[in-house]
Parts: C-alpha cells; structure tokens; sequence
C-alpha cells in the first residue's frame, strides 16, 4: 500500500516537473485559430503559416530553442481554455513567444488577412517576424 502511494506521488510529481519544463522552454510557438466554418482567406492563413514553419524552421528545434506550429478549431469546447488565453474569436494568427521566464503574445492577425493571398509576401513576413523574435531566447 504505502509503495503504490510513493510511486503514485513520483509519478504525479515527475509529470508536474516535465509540464512546468517544457512550459518554461525556450520556443516559438505559432497559433492559428479558426470557426468550423472558414472562407478561402481563412483557408490560406492557415496554410501559408504551415508551410512558413514547414519550409524555413523545422530544423529549429534544439537544447536552445524550438520553434512549433499549432491549428485550433475555436468552435470546439476543447480548446476554450486557448480561446481565453489568447482571447481569440474568429481566424486568428499569435506567436507565443517563450523565453524560459515568462512569454510574451504577439498579435498577427491583420498581417495574416493582409497577406493571406500573397503567399510570397505572407511567407516572408511571417518568416522575418519569428527571426526577428529569435534572438531573444
């Protein structure tokens, strides 16, 4: 009895030390968020950030710093938590960025509906906004 409660709290504790150290971690996270009922605008905002992260860091994932993409749907109850966070409604693109301290919410939504049909421009800019937050971590 009293080995399955210690082995209990090891693993409960040791699953709380790992959640507090990848929250911690140094990383770029971007977040598009959309309604289950999206246009082509919407469509190409989420497509455009993909392949921004798919193309130009994928291989930015170390000890020092990550860089990760992430698509919710706002309409799932799931995700409110997210929703709040952000305080996200409609399609939505953030960079979170943190720092191992604390993070930081950059708001690029309008970029993101400006440039969304022109995949060029779009994927440069989103490109130029996370390296110009790189150097920070």
């Amino acid at each position: 009895m009293k080995t399955t409660f210690w082995l209990t709290q090891t693993l409960f504790l040791t699953l709380v030390g790992f959640q507090f150290a990848s929250a911690q971690s140094n990383s770029i996270e971007v977040f598009y968020f959309h309604t289950t009922n999206r246009c082509f605008t919407c469509k190409a905002i989420e497509m455009h950030s993909k392949k921004t992260i798919d193309m130009h860091f994928a291989n930015v994932n170390s000890s020092k710093a990550t860089v990760k993409y992430h698509a919710f749907n706002l309409d799932n109850p799931d995700n409110k938590h997210l929703r709040e966070e952000f305080k996200a409604f409609g399609s939505s693109l953030y960079l979170r960025v943190n720092n191992g301290e604390n993070s930081e919410i950059v708001d690029l939504t309008r970029f993101g509906f400006m440039n969304a049909r022109n995949e060029e421009k779009f994927i440069s800019g989103l490109k130029a906004e996370i390296d110009k937050q790189l150097p920070a971590l």
